[in-house]
């Protein structure tokens, strides 16, 4: 419940709103610290310097969903952790839509070596400060016979009980690759190491992968290309076999992000607002029909990461209260960093 708008506040309150610990200081509740939330709410509550108990009127502990979109212009960074595991631009991050946990896949997936992916836990859901590394996994693949196998891009359905994965493999070192969109079933929610292979269907570039988007009902998922938002339906949910590959696009030069490199996209629960991110920022798209390219007129707000290079961005719970960002720096030293 939101703090009173006028009136006394007292320290004993706003450590019932937001927690904290005894002795009770002022100095714990700066707005995107450990306790108080970067959101629309607490806006007038400072990051730091002065403060005082009149900065709390109406703030609220509260976290609405899809605050990533709604607090848009108050995105910032928190919980960096440095991965030591190999890393390239390929590299992705598998996030469990519970919160409970993060693959971090490394140089594209690539099978012609293990195919080891390393696996961080939260013991407190959604909280990446709570994070820990527990140790590696394998990554599932179709074709075990083909003498290289890789894959783009993984996705998790909203109840984590399918994986769809974009796969390329070689079946012979004179044969040409071919790609698949294949869909895994889980036995256990969100566990890779349960996974087996429910459906896949060979459709060349139009694969799950470049960045797709997957609906978490398993209906479509989309990709940009270029400057183009593409659709792909599927005639039964979650079966590969299904997809249908006359697309639905729409063409619009702000998927492009100008000189950006974009990378992927992620979009609100209601479909009605998208989230791009590039090379050097992000920048939110509106549009009037959910899921679609349908009504976008140009990127309604933009904001700078300061990063060297972004590789994708995967939010945190299915709430879209925070998202994960996986980058580097100058000295290819590989981070994952929670936004809120």
């Amino acid at each position: 419940m939101a703090l009173q708008a006028s009136g006394t506040i007292t320290l004993a309150q706003i450590q019932t709103e937001f927690g904290g610990s005894n002795p009770i200081s002022l100095s714990e509740y700066y707005r995107g610290g450990s306790l108080v939330g970067n959101t629309s709410a607490n806006a007038s509550v400072p990051t730091s310097g002065a403060i005082n108990m009149a900065n709390f009127y109406s703030a609220s502990a509260a976290v609405a969903a899809d605050g990533i979109f709604t607090d848009f212009a108050n995105l910032s960074a928190t919980n960096q952790t440095q991965t030591t595991q190999v890393y390239s631009r390929y590299s992705r991050l598998l996030v469990a839509g519970d919160g409970s946990r993060v693959y971090f896949i490394p140089t594209q997936g690539q099978y012609s070596g293990d195919g080891t992916v390393y696996l961080y836990t939260m013991s407190t859901a959604g909280d990446w400060s709570t994070r820990s590394y527990t140790g590696t996994a394998s990554l599932p693949v179709s074709d075990t016979t083909a003498i290289s196998k890789w894959s783009n891009e993984w996705s998790f359905n909203g109840d984590g009980t399918k994986l769809f994965v974009g796969e390329s493999v070689k079946a012979n070192m004179f044969g040409m690759a071919q790609s698949w969109a294949v869909v895994y079933t889980l036995s256990t929610a969100y566990d890779i190491s349960t996974a087996s292979q429910h459906s896949k269907l060979q459709n060349g570039w139009q694969q799950f992968g470049f960045y797709s988007a997957l609906d978490a009902d398993g209906d479509f998922y989309t990709q940009v290309q270029a400057n183009y938002l593409v659709r792909f339906d599927f005639g039964t949910a979650n079966d590969a076999t299904t997809i249908n590959t006359s697309y639905s696009s729409w063409n619009n030069t702000v998927f492009a992000m100008g000189s950006q490199n974009p990378k992927n996209h992620i979009w609100s629960q209601d479909g009605l607002t998208m989230l791009q991110l590039g090379s050097t920022g992000l920048q939110k798209h509106t549009v009037t029909t959910a899921f679609t390219g349908t009504g976008l007129t140009g990127n309604t707000a933009s904001i700078s990461h300061g990063l060297t290079e972004s590789t994708m961005m995967v939010p945190l719970t299915s709430a879209n209260n925070s998202f994960l960002m996986l980058w580097t720096n100058a000295s290819s030293a590989s981070y994952i960093t929670e936004w809120t």
